[in-house]
C-alpha cells in the first residue's frame, strides 16, 4: 500500500488506506462499521461530519464540501480523488486557522483538524 493515512487514537496508531472501496488498517481488511477505536467514513458527495466520525476519506468524482462538526473534537480528512478538491467548511462562524474555510486540492493530501473548543486548527 502507498499513500497511507496515519491516525492515532487513545495511544494506538493505525495506518489506514482505501483500496477498491475497502478500508485497510495495518495491512488488514476491516469491514466498515466494525472498527472499535477508529470511526472512518468514505464519502463521494457533500458531507456533514458527525461527532461519531474520526476520519473521512473522500473518493468523489467532482469537487465536494465537507462540513466540520461544532469545534469540540478532532477529525482527519484525506482526499483520494484525482483532480477534484475538498472544500472544508465550518458551522456557527467558526474559523480554521483564522480563515472561513480550508481546501484540500491534491490526491492523497490529508489534513488533521483539531478544535480548541471554539475554532479549528490545522495540524
Amino acid at each position: 500500500m502507498d499513500n497511507i493515512v496515519e491516525v492515532k487514537t487513545e495511544n494506538r496508531e493505525y495506518n489506514v488506506d482505501i483500496i477498491e472501496n475497502r478500508i485497510v488498517i495495518n495491512n488488514t481488511d476491516v469491514p466498515i462499521g466494525t472498527m472499535p477505536y477508529l470511526r472512518v467514513s468514505i464519502v463521494d458527495e457533500d458531507h456533514e461530519i458527525l461527532f461519531t466520525e474520526d476520519a473521512i476519506i473522500t473518493n468523489a468524482t467532482k469537487d465536494i464540501s465537507v462540513t466540520l462538526p461544532e469545534a469540540l473534537n478532532r477529525v482527519r480528512i484525506k482526499n483520494k480523488s484525482s483532480g477534484y478538491a475538498v472544500n472544508i467548511i465550518t458551522q456557527n462562524n467558526e474559523t480554521i486557522d483564522d480563515e472561513a474555510t480550508a481546501k484540500i486540492f491534491y490526491k492523497n493530501e490529508a489534513l488533521t483538524f483539531v478544535s480548541d473548543g471554539n475554532n479549528w486548527c490545522i495540524f
